[in-house]
């Protein structure tokens, strides 16, 4: 089967890494991403294209390129990742059967105009719309966002194979994972910091972005800059617990990985966290945006990571989320797609 695998954000992210998890899973898939970018590069031997998707939301050279590019491809089937590529795919005329996976409501969350009307567009346009959780799937339907439209959840999976193992942890060292951006929140870290900083403690951030010279302004910080996953893994295993202060999330893979690698997680109470840490507890989370309570969860050290990483080899391997999506595969290239044909294995 051949199955074009589109998604415009081609930095290291959730989004990315599960696009680039799909294509290593899949016998004849090509790419299309942002030109230039770490997933152009990471995608490896796969046949690939490069856009400029960020050019302008306005700017419809983009769906023709990627007409031209489905029209050469001719692909069986068509898988759409986040609203940006979705959106701009809208505009074409595929000939193929489509599938698009929201990783994230981001526009809904932030109030950008259009978003809600291009969303319905995109979806409208799609053959069946995959959401990453129930919590993201309950705020399209809030939003009227599924009018008419075949939709399921299937939560995020997760390939363990390659993980680092973790060794001997640095003491007191504690870990952010993820873009320095405001739905994440990590400029309130430094307020937990300046708590913790002086009992010892130091927090690693694994990332980069829009926040990233403001967090390198405390001496309790150490901020590596934009990584590969793999790079990112390693720093990860070395922390003693791991801190998840977002704003909101689409699922929380960053959670995900830390009960894979059974690493004690203080996270917001956030619907996706909390959805993911079912049946817990599973890992602290926290209501308020205090940074005390997060600084004595921290000095609590409460450690769930048996029952978590028991959780997440029941409901989160990288081979029930795949096996999910070959089912979709197969019942709309069959032709055979309908609402009775939609489940959620989650």
């Amino acid at each position: 089967m051949n199955l074009l695998q589109i998604v415009a954000d081609g930095s290291p992210g959730g989004g990315t890494t599960f696009v680039l998890e799909m294509i290593n899973s899949l016998e004849s898939p090509t790419l299309v991403t942002q030109k230039d970018s770490y997933a152009i590069e990471a995608a490896g031997d796969v046949p690939k294209y490069g856009i400029d998707f960020f050019s302008s939301p306005l700017d419809f050279r983009i769906p023709i390129q990627m007409q031209k590019i489905i029209d050469k491809v001719k692909p069986d089937i068509i898988h759409v990742h986040g609203f940006r590529a979705a959106y701009f795919l809208s505009f074409c005329k595929k000939r193929a059967p489509t599938v698009y996976t929201i990783h994230g409501l981001h526009g809904i969350y932030t109030n950008t105009p259009f978003t809600k009307w291009g969303q319905r567009r995109a979806i409208r346009k799609s053959d069946v719309t995959i959401f990453v959780s129930h919590a993201e799937e309950d705020i399209a339907l809030k939003h009227d966002l599924l009018r008419g439209a075949n939709h399921c959840v299937i939560p995020n999976g997760i390939n363990i194979k390659d993980f680092p193992k973790r060794g001997v942890l640095k003491e007191k060292l504690l870990g952010f994972v993820g873009r320095l951006s405001k739905e994440k929140d990590p400029l309130f870290l430094l307020k937990v910091m300046e708590i913790l900083g002086p009992k010892g403690y130091h927090l690693k951030v694994i990332g980069g972005g829009e926040l990233e010279d403001q967090m390198k302004k405390s001496p309790f910080v150490t901020v590596t800059g934009k990584l590969s996953r793999e790079e990112a893994l390693k720093h990860l295993v070395e922390v003693e617990r791991v801190l998840i202060p977002s704003i909101w999330e689409a699922s929380g893979l960053v959670l995900l990985e830390a009960m894979a690698l059974e690493i004690p997680v203080i996270a917001s109470r956030i619907p996706p966290f909390e959805e993911a840490a079912l049946p817990g507890p599973l890992a602290t989370l926290i209501d308020e945006k205090d940074p005390q309570k997060y600084a004595d969860a921290v000095l609590a050290k409460e450690d769930y990571t048996t029952s978590a990483k028991k959780r997440f080899e029941e409901a989160y391997l990288w081979g029930r989320c795949m096996s999910a999506y070959l089912k979709i595969y197969a019942n709309i290239s069959d032709r055979s797609f309908s609402e009775s044909s939609l489940h959620s294995p989650s």
